[in-house]
């Protein structure tokens, strides 16, 4: 079928008439028209600009620029990518002019079906990592922000087990959610995933996706693939065979090598499942989950079973309440918003489930050492708000921190089902306002007291319980003396 200007671009992008109708707000039927060719598309009406808008959105969503593909090979044009005014300044063209699809078609046959590019091929880990920061640098010179995709087919851990590199990459990614990229995070499964820990300062961001796709390791082995929408594609390859182990990374950023590799990426995109489910704080707090970690643990933990947390600032729940008063009163003015702090932290403690539910549960605190004693040499120590357990935003001296930690330990020696777990380092080194809350087989809650709009929940079993075997093995290779009750109760009243 010849199709003519507009009628061949709704055809390229896939714009049905009722969709494109409906966003336009024109009649149906006059789309129908544009596209079967009985009618042209009216370039001084008002709708014309909108409509130009309205294919470049399509073409950017795509995940593929067609657009430039087909633009870049009917007008024979020698650059092997286009802006996205060019791109715009190209489909006006092709629309006022209206020019059959069956000339783009000649003009095809014209050029040999091969297309040959220069290509580099890089040998070794290392060379692949370069590869991966090269286009993080390319995308921080992006003057408009672009979808970002890393794909992991089983081979997570052999890029993030390198620690300078691990801190490079987030750092740089986390600059870029903020500018406005967003950011898909996609593994094949959970086996090779020891460092995923460290990811959640990016996972958490509203900008940043993790996603799980089970079948392209069993199908398609170990490889990597690190995309700057429709601009920069690095593909690694990898072989592990006991006899023989490489890996081959290249880079490709002409259109019809990054369009090849799209099609791919959106394939797996389409098989991949979300790994967390994002909630609002107050849906959270007011839903069925959970109205509160603490107490609601009875029905989240009902059955003897352990459960492990990790923030850097130790539960304020365990404070006696004149200690609270002075800490309230030394951050705060307003005495209704002490009172109102108050009457919160005295629900919490007449209800005791947090006491009911240990009683059940063996429940693991990690604690920073290292940080802890940070915290117990300044003068002025701030506790972030927690949202989860009500806790506000505090301030504290030297003598009320310490009185925070005597408190602890009371509590500490008090319940035989809870621990607190002292590191000699930081279990995730990126944002120190993260907490984690895991149980086997049930659940995983993560979330940031800095940013406490949205919490992540997973209930995806494998994945909740990677994230519990992580605790469990950090738990497992700290010494007995940093988990012993009377050990742990003499460093925490020491500082």
């Amino acid at each position: 079928m010849v199709r003519y200007g507009i009628s061949y671009i709704l055809h390229l992008l896939e714009v049905s008439p009722s969709k494109l109708a409906q966003s336009l707000n024109i009649d149906r039927s006059l789309v129908s028209k544009w596209k079967n060719g009985s009618r042209r598309v009216d370039i001084n009406n008002e709708y014309f600009n909108e409509l130009i808008e309205y294919l470049l959105f399509i073409n950017e969503e795509l995940g593929i620029n067609r657009l430039e593909i087909f633009f870049i090979k009917r007008y024979q044009l020698k650059e092997e990518c286009l802006a996205q005014e060019q791109v715009k300044k190209y489909l006006k063209k092709f629309i006022i002019d209206n020019i059959s699809s069956e000339v783009t078609r000649e003009k095809y046959e014209t050029h040999s079906e091969r297309h040959i590019i220069p290509l580099s091929i890089y040998n070794g880990i290392g060379n692949a990592r370069k590869c991966v920061l090269e286009l993080l640098e390319t995308a921080e010179s992006q003057k408009k922000h672009k979808k970002i995709i890393f794909i992991y087919s089983g081979s997570f851990d052999m890029y993030m087990e390198e620690i300078s590199f691990r801190c490079l990459v987030i750092k740089k990614l986390v600059e870029l959610l903020d500018k406005g990229f967003k950011v898909d995070l996609i593994i094949s499964d959970y086996e090779n995933m020891k460092c995923i820990l460290h990811f959640f300062t990016l996972i958490l961001h509203k900008n940043c996706k993790l996603y799980v796709c089970p079948f392209i390791s069993k199908k398609l082995g170990l490889f990597a693939i690190h995309n700057i929408h429709n601009q920069q594609l690095v593909f690694s390859l990898f072989n592990q065979s006991i006899n023989n182990y490489c890996s081959y990374t290249s880079v490709f950023q002409d259109s019809l090598s990054v369009l090849a590799y799209n099609n791919i990426i959106q394939y797996i995109k389409v098989e991949s499942t979300p790994v967390f489910c994002y909630l609002e704080h107050r849906r959270f707090l007011e839903g069925s989950i959970a109205s509160d970690i603490y107490t609601k643990q009875r029905s989240l933990f009902s059955t003897v079973s352990e459960a492990y947390y990790y923030n850097q600032v130790p539960i304020y729940l365990v404070m006696q309440e004149q200690l609270l008063i002075e800490i309230l009163t030394h951050s705060m003015y307003s005495s209704e918003r002490i009172e109102r702090e108050l009457k919160i932290f005295r629900k919490r403690k007449r209800k005791r489930r947090v006491i009911k539910s240990l009683a059940n549960n063996k429940l693991v605190h990690f604690y920073s050492l290292d940080y802890l004693r940070y915290l117990s040499q300044k003068d002025i120590i701030y506790y972030g708000k927690d949202d989860v357990v009500s806790q506000p935003a505090l301030v504290l001296t030297k003598e009320h921190f310490k009185r925070h930690m005597i408190d602890l330990v009371t509590f500490l020696n008090q319940y035989d089902n809870y621990t607190v777990c002292l590191t000699i380092e930081k279990v995730e080194p990126n944002g120190e306002s993260i907490h984690y809350w895991c149980k086997k087989n049930e659940i995983l809650c993560v979330f940031d007291n800095d940013k406490p709009a949205n919490l992540l929940v997973s209930e995806d079993m494998s994945f909740v319980n990677l994230i519990y075997a992580i605790f469990e093995r950090y738990y497992e290779e700290i010494s007995t003396e940093l988990k012993s009750k009377e050990v742990v109760s003499e460093l925490l009243l020491s500082l």
